[in-house]
């Protein structure tokens, strides 16, 4: 670590926290020691498992185990693949592909288990705790270092439709700066580096939390939902009796709240399990959130599954019937007495999925799951590499006519963005090429900038790699506001419209906490 590195990272990580000021909605009411605490805590990790020996030590034998995950999954890809598998090099369809299906159903197992549970329980309450942000936009974050955008928010399902923007902002910018840890094994597999991979989903846990109190603080935009907050408890009081005479902020979280949190962040839904009540403080919101996870844990069951059992169970022992009016994202069961139909609050239905019989059937649905994720990923990749190519036969012969023959999409890309990946620490000699995969990331997708980066990564110097590897760890793209607004807007329908308004923001909220890791790793490595 040479101090010319350490000054070059400590401008570009300014520069970044300068262009999400800029870009706040509400300055006055940024926060400045959760933010002060957030960038401590992603500079503090990041010293440590890229610097410190013991921490590198740690983070390479977290590596090692990995990899022998990983390593595992041949086996499968052999008895399937074997006859055509090449001796040498790799074929992705055969030999990256099938990994995520492995990873996927590896998940699903964990979860059935509870282990992932008990992991994002003990890092969103350690989040939440030493920057005090709200418990479930902390165990979002946590949750989204191991799973992906859609998956991560199951977890909190609950608290999503009655969170403040702020709160939902977070969320938001917590699944596009992370990646799924079964697409992060793919990005090893194309040749990028695990150990920097690893590093930077620990990292984006904080940094999110971190762009997001900059650019949608908390308090910010509220004003909006005045009105949605004033219908909250006539739609608690429209409840059956047995809903509305337990006591306020109960533990078990079945009496209808009146305390008015003093943060704003206590608007949870205002009955039961469904998320604590309105105006209920945010020490009961965070209690409530880990009460669902240890279900979730002690049932064995997905998070989804296990949210809706638990729902369930405490709607009944509260004496409320399953036909109950149901508010904006609340899920109101049907009288079919296998729960097999929901309807949403519009009266759509909701498919819901029951809990996995055992782990084999864990271990298959996640399967199922994988292969349906592999193939989205083949034929994205198909689609999108073939068009990039047609684009630059476009611009190639466009070019021509004025003397630039040999112009492609990532040269404007790289023109677009050079300046960026400079400022974060890329040598300028490189940083047209690393300008080039950042675009590509953000308007393609990470998949087709890996692809383009992982097989030259070796021809630029070991600062450059692990500054752009940090840089297009994240989902941060324009396609994945739609994946999205369909996950996020599926689990609470009523918030469809917040989400879509504040989707361009979480995009760039999700970039700049990619790129705020990439400036702490280039300080790191040089």
């Amino acid at each position: 670590m040479h101090m010319l590195d350490v000054l070059w990272g400590i401008g570009g990580m300014i520069a970044l926290l300068a262009i999400a000021v800029l870009f706040s909605v509400d300055r006055r009411r940024i926060r400045i020691r959760t933010v002060a605490l957030a960038l401590a805590l992603q500079v503090t990790f990041g010293v440590l498992v890229l610097y410190v020996p013991a921490g590198r030590a740690v983070l390479q034998t977290i590596t090692q185990a990995v990899q022998a995950v990983i390593d595992s999954s041949a086996a499968g890809i052999d008895f399937l693949f074997g006859p055509i598998l090449p001796e040498e090099g790799a074929v992705f369809a055969f030999q990256v592909l099938p990994v995520i299906v492995f990873f996927a159903a590896l998940t699903s197992v964990l979860y059935y288990l509870g282990i992932l549970q008990w992991v994002v329980k003990i890092i969103g309450g350690g989040l939440a705790k030493l920057l005090g942000t709200t418990t479930p936009e902390s165990m979002n974050a946590a949750a989204n270092i191991f799973v992906g955008q859609t998956e991560a928010p199951l977890v909190i399902r609950p608290y999503v439709a009655g969170m403040t923007r702020s709160e939902l902002f977070a969320v938001m910018c917590g699944g596009l700066a992370t990646v799924a840890g079964s697409v992060l094994v793919g990005y090893s597999l194309l040749g990028a580096p695990l150990e920097y991979l690893i590093a930077a989903s620990f990292m984006a846990a904080p940094a999110a939390l971190l762009m997001a109190k900059l650019l949608v603080p908390s308090g910010a935009l509220e004003e909006a939902r005045e009105g949605t907050r004033a219908e909250a408890p006539a739609a608690g009081a429209a409840r059956a009796p047995g809903a509305a005479g337990g006591p306020a902020g109960t533990d078990d979280g079945t009496g209808a709240g009146a305390a008015e949190s003093t943060d704003g962040t206590g608007v949870g839904a205002a009955e039961g399990t469904d998320g604590p009540a309105q105006g209920e403080p945010a020490r009961e919101e965070r209690g409530g959130a880990r009460r669902w996870l240890a279900r979730g844990a002690r049932r064995g069951a997905t998070s989804h599954a296990a949210l809706e059992i638990a729902r369930r169970q405490d709607a009944q022992a509260a004496g409320r019937s399953e036909g109950d009016a149901a508010r904006p994202g609340d899920v109101a069961r049907s009288a079919d007495p296998e729960g097999v139909s929901a309807t949403d609050a519009a009266g759509d239905p909701v498919e819901e999925e029951e809990p996995p019989a055992n782990v084999i059937d864990a271990a298959a649905r996640g399967a199922s799951d994988g292969l349906s994720l592999a193939l989205n990923v083949g034929a994205m990749l198909i689609a999108f590499i073939s068009l990039i190519a047609l684009i630059n036969v476009i611009l190639g012969s466009i070019g021509g006519l004025f003397g630039l023959g040999d112009l492609t999409l990532e040269q404007l890309f790289g023109y677009v963005f050079a300046p960026v990946m400079f400022a974060v620490g890329v040598p300028w000699a490189e940083a047209l090429d690393a300008g080039s995969f950042l675009g590509q990331k953000l308007v393609l997708n990470e998949f087709v900038a890996f692809a383009g980066f992982a097989p030259q990564i070796e021809d630029y110097s070991a600062k450059t790699q692990a500054i752009v590897t940090f840089a297009l760890t994240g989902f941060a793209n324009f396609g994945s506001l739609a994946i999205l607004l369909g996950g996020l807007g599926g689990i609470a329908p009523s918030r469809r419209r917040d989400i879509a308004q504040l989707g361009l923001r979480a995009v760039l909220g999700g970039t700049l906490a990619n790129l705020m890791s990439a400036a702490i790793a280039g300080m790191l490595i040089g």
